[in-house]
């Protein structure tokens, strides 16, 4: 889990806010900024951790909501990228034509 890898870096617990809740992007990006603002926080700017092929959408999805993406890409295993590449420009293509 990323909570380890953070934890085993130095990142205190109590820095780590978790979404336990969503169930895609947009509700992720909902989420993350509840959970911020439960903390007092309202971010004009945030890093999005994610893999390398979904950064855009994500990006577009902060944008919506006031927040300047600050992209931290995470590469994609060579194994699945095809499928996940595919499976983005359907997603992309449907926030394009507002279907999302």
């Amino acid at each position: 889990m990323i909570r380890d890898g953070l934890t085993a870096l130095g990142v205190s617990p109590d820095r780590i806010l978790l979404d336990t809740e969503s169930r895609d992007t947009r509700e992720n990006i909902e989420n993350a900024l509840s959970l911020l603002s439960q903390q007092g926080i309202t971010p004009t700017q945030a890093a999005v951790i994610t893999d390398d092929y979904h950064e855009r959408r994500a990006g577009l999805l902060l944008s919506e909501y006031g927040t300047t993406s600050i992209p931290v890409p995470s590469p994609t295993p060579f194994r699945c990228r095809t499928a996940s590449i595919m499976r983005e420009f359907v997603a992309l293509s449907a926030y394009y034509l507002h279907l999302d």
